[in-house]
C-alpha cells in the first residue's frame, strides 16, 4: 500500500478509536438507580461498561438492536453506555459496542435515543443513500482503493426514534451495509 493511504487508514482509524475512547471515558461514572425496582419505563437510564447486550439495555433505558451478522469478528471489550454529549441531550444516552481490532477489520455499532447523532456529524465524503429496514440511511465514506476493497465509512439512520450509526475500517462496502441489515432486537 503507498504510504499516503496508508497514512490515511490510520488517522481514520485513530478518529474512530479516539471516539470509542471518549465515549468509553464518559462512561466510565456510573450513575445508580434510587429506591425499588420501579417498572422498566420508569428506571433512570445509567452509564457503564456491560458484559452483555440486555444489560446494557436496561441500562440505557431504552430498546436496542444487537449485529447478528459479524462477518467473523470478535466483540472488542464491553457494551458501553454513556450519556448523549450534544448540547440540551445530556439525559440521552449512547450504546456503542465494537468488532474486531485496529490491526484488522473493524466494524462498530452506536445506537441512541436522542433523535439525532451524538457524535460530530461524518467528515467524509457523501456516498449514496442505502434502505435499512425500510429507513433512509446516508452512507459517507473514504475509499481507499475503492469501496469495494479497504476503506472507512459510516453508515447513519434513523428508525423509531433511535439513531443509529455503524462504522467500518478495512471492511468494503457491502460488508458495513450487511452488518447494518441484520441488527436485531435484544431480548
Amino acid at each position: 500500500m503507498h504510504r499516503s493511504r496508508a497514512v490515511t487508514v490510520w488517522q481514520a482509524l485513530g478518529t474512530t478509536a479516539a471516539a470509542l475512547v471518549t465515549s468509553a471515558a464518559l462512561a466510565l461514572p456510573a450513575a445508580a438507580g434510587t429506591g425499588g425496582p420501579a417498572p422498566r419505563a420508569a428506571q433512570p437510564a445509567a452509564t457503564g461498561s456491560f458484559t452483555s447486550w440486555p444489560q446494557a439495555e436496561s441500562a440505557a433505558g431504552f430498546q436496542l438492536h444487537r449485529p447478528t451478522r459479524l462477518h467473523g469478528l470478535q466483540r472488542a471489550g464491553l457494551v458501553r453506555v454513556s450519556r448523549c454529549e450534544q448540547r440540551g441531550l445530556h439525559s440521552k444516552r449512547l450504546v456503542t459496542a465494537v468488532y474486531g481490532t485496529p490491526f484488522s477489520p473493524l466494524l462498530s455499532i452506536a445506537e441512541s435515543n436522542s433523535g439525532t447523532t451524538c457524535s460530530p456529524p461524518p467528515s467524509e465524503p457523501f456516498l449514496r443513500n442505502v434502505r435499512i429496514h425500510g429507513a433512509k440511511g446516508k452512507l459517507y465514506g473514504l475509499c481507499l482503493i475503492s469501496c469495494r476493497q479497504k476503506s472507512v465509512l459510516d453508515l447513519v439512520w434513523q428508525r423509531n426514534g433511535t439513531v443509529y450509526e455503524a462504522r467500518a475500517a478495512n471492511e468494503p462496502k457491502h460488508v458495513l451495509i450487511n452488518f447494518a441489515r441484520h441488527l436485531h432486537r435484544v431480548r
